[in-house]
């Protein structure tokens, strides 16, 4: 027994020497790969972009003398530190009734109408780290109608049909007779509202509608906003409609952001890719955290396509400290490495 004692004490002390060493060599190598990761709890306090902003027209691309080529203005650096700027609500003078939705709403300001009510989607303990959305809700009269409806059509072998009538009915009818009653009892602007964000009934219902509204109101900013929107990406209708609307607003980080975007995917053109930077700037400095700093991801894209890569990898570095994303991770390695000029 004793025996057995002795021998057991010097194999114990080797055992844990052994687990020692193990513990050592995992922490140093924890060491070294955090040493390649970006530092998040030490950053230099950002400082705010002082720049003047113009108020009577939009930024526009830096002139070149004639026969050179365009080049794009040089990165600011304060705008790489930039933070939002404080002042009034960014939405007013923006939505339908030109004052911020009411404080219950959870969802997009320009796309609020107080033509409707509103419901939170209920929560589900998959989804408790999205922010919860509001939905549309109908007047009482209109869904009643709506579903008295539902009660005059009947299906056999997936032909719709009117009850007691042998015509079927198409989806394009059926749609007619649905948005026609919407259209009794909400504006036009409400039902194309209504249509785009609950995704009910075809796009091209609710162009129909926008196109009504804005006949109607021609110069209401919000309802050239939701026309504007409605058409399709990067089409000469949605930029010449978003210029419009920063005329309207030329303070509005939001519109300035979405041009830009529209005039980078035209074609890849590098005329439209210099006039689109300064717009996204403008927007960065404006608010560089809206839609998790995807201004200035897509300013690293303007950059990247006209081959300034040093450009590109501060402005995509940027948008990855708001927010992380694997593909612009990946991208920025590349860039790096010299894969990417």
């Amino acid at each position: 027994m004793l025996r057995q004692v002795l021998v057991g004490v010097p194999f114990c002390r080797l055992l844990m020497r052994g687990l020692a060493h193990l513990c050592c060599g995992l922490a140093l190598f924890s060491v070294v790969l955090c040493a390649g990761c970006e530092p998040t709890a030490q950053r230099t306090p950002p400082t705010p972009l002082t720049a003047e902003t113009p108020h009577t027209a939009p930024p526009t691309a830096p002139a070149e003398p004639p026969g050179v080529e365009e080049r794009p203005a040089p990165a600011p650096t304060a705008l790489l530190r930039a933070e939002p700027p404080e002042g009034t609500d960014p939405y007013t003078g923006m939505t339908e009734t030109g004052e911020p939705p009411p404080v219950d709403y959870h969802g997009d300001p320009l796309l609020w109408t107080p033509n409707l009510a509103y419901t939170l989607h209920p929560t589900s303990p998959f989804l408790e780290n999205f922010p919860r959305k509001s939905s549309p809700v109908l007047p009482g009269e209109t869904a009643r109608r709506l579903e008295e409806l539902q009660h005059l059509l009947w299906t056999e072998e997936g032909v719709l049909y009117f009850k007691n009538h042998e015509t079927p009915v198409t989806k394009e009818q059926r749609a007619r007779i649905e948005l026609a009653i919407l259209a009794e009892d909400l504006p036009a602007l409400a039902v194309a509202k209504y249509i785009f964000v609950t995704g009910y009934w075809d796009i091209t219902y609710a162009q129909e509608f926008a196109a009504q509204a804005l006949e109607a109101s021609p110069d209401d900013f919000n309802t050239l906003y939701v026309w504007t929107i409605l058409q399709p990406d990067e089409t000469p209708e949605k930029i010449a409609g978003f210029r419009h609307l920063l005329e309207m607003q030329p303070d509005s980080a939001r519109i300035l952001r979405e041009l830009g975007m529209n005039l980078i995917g035209v074609g890849m053109s590098r005329t439209n890719i210099v006039e689109a930077i300064p717009y996204l700037e403008k927007s960065a400095q404006l608010d560089p955290h809206a839609k998790q700093g995807s201004a200035f991801a897509l300013l690293g894209s303007a950059y990247l396509q006209l081959g300034d890569g040093d450009k590109a990898l501060e402005y995509l570095k940027r948008a990855q400290t708001i927010h992380r994303s694997a593909h612009r991770r990946d991208l920025i390695e590349l860039i790096e490495a010299g894969e990417i000029p």
